[in-house]
Parts: structure tokens; C-alpha cells; sequence
């Protein structure tokens, strides 16, 4: 069984990892795509705030889509931070799974 671990191969299927019991983990396979999705997200945000915008008055509207450029870096950075954090806190447990694993093989 190979518990914990979420970078191996995916035999099996995208479907076959959705097991019930967990012995897998999809969340540093999926953490890639959410990341695309919510920059996508947030570039559209800003493209549909900013055309609203303009729609009112041009100059305004100009000046706060520049201003939106500003914001939408800045979430991409928070979006980020908050993914890389959980990466980590499964890449901590799939080490630590690792070193049980080489410690029942010495002992």
C-alpha cells in the first residue's frame, strides 16, 4: 500500500485515486490546476470589473483598472503563498510517512 503519497503515478486513473479511504493523496496534483483556475479567475475579474468601469467614465475607469492591476498582482501573490503552504503541509507528511517506512525497515 502506498499511504500518504501524492507525487507518484497516477495507475489507474484520475477516477481510482478518489478511493474512499484515502490511501492517496490528489492535492499536489490538483494544487497545479487550482492555481491556473484562480489566476484565470482573477484576470477575468479584473477584465469584467474594468470594462464596467470604463463604461461609467472612461478616465475614472482607466485609472482604477491600473489601480486593478495592483490588486490582481497582489492576490495572485496571497493565491499563491496560501497554495505553496499546503503543498508543504502535505509534503511534510509524505516525508514523514517516508521516514516511518525506513524505520520499520532498520528496526
Amino acid at each position: 500500500m502506498n499511504e500518504g503519497t501524492g507525487s507518484g503515478s497516477t495507475t489507474g486513473g484520475f477516477l481510482k485515486m478518489l478511493d474512499f479511504g484515502f490511501n492517496r493523496f490528489i492535492t499536489l496534483q490538483a494544487i497545479k490546476f487550482v492555481y491556473v483556475l484562480g489566476l484565470i479567475l482573477l484576470v477575468l475579474s479584473w477584465l469584467v470589473f474594468s470594462i464596467g468601469a470604463m463604461s461609467q467614465n472612461f478616465f475614472a475607469g482607466l485609472a482604477l483598472s491600473l489601480l486593478g492591476i495592483i490588486g490582481v498582482v497582489i492576490y495572485a501573490i496571497m493565491l499563491r503563498i496560501w497554495l505553496e503552504l499546503i503543498a508543504v503541509i502535505f509534503r511534510i507528511g509524505e516525508n514523514t510517512t517516508r521516514l516511518v517506512q525506513m524505520g520499520e525497515m532498520k528496526g
